[in-house]
């Protein structure tokens, strides 16, 4: 277990590693989601560059949103009277994010 950690985490790294400057002051990203468990959802992100060549040109941030919606309908039988719910979720938030964090921890770990 502990080696396919190991190997996950450095897959993971060496994928970032490749994406530097993918990531911009005046990039836009889009994004949208689809989940099936107790019952469906569906949301969308937005996200905006608005700093960029911070720790020494290796990273940048963003600003976005989130909205999302979800469905379920759940239902039972107590002595042969049937009953039940369904409910809506909407959900709405916002972020800031950081990239790219491997960047940050070369730069803290290593300065010139």
């Amino acid at each position: 277990m502990k080696k396919i950690f190991i190997l996950a985490a450095l897959m993971l790294a060496s994928i970032s590693s490749q994406a530097q400057e993918v990531f911009k002051k005046g990039d836009n990203l889009i994004g949208a989601q689809i989940g099936i468990g107790s019952g469906l959802g569906v949301s969308a992100t937005y996200e905006k560059g608005v700093v960029d060549n911070l720790f020494d040109g290796m990273g940048s941030i963003g600003i976005g949103g989130y909205v999302g919606y979800l469905h379920d309908k759940d239902s039972y039988t107590i002595y042969d009277y049937e009953t039940g719910w369904k409910y809506d979720d909407i959900i709405l938030g916002g972020y800031a994010a950081i990239f790219t964090i491997n960047s940050l921890i070369v730069w803290i770990l290593m300065p010139d």
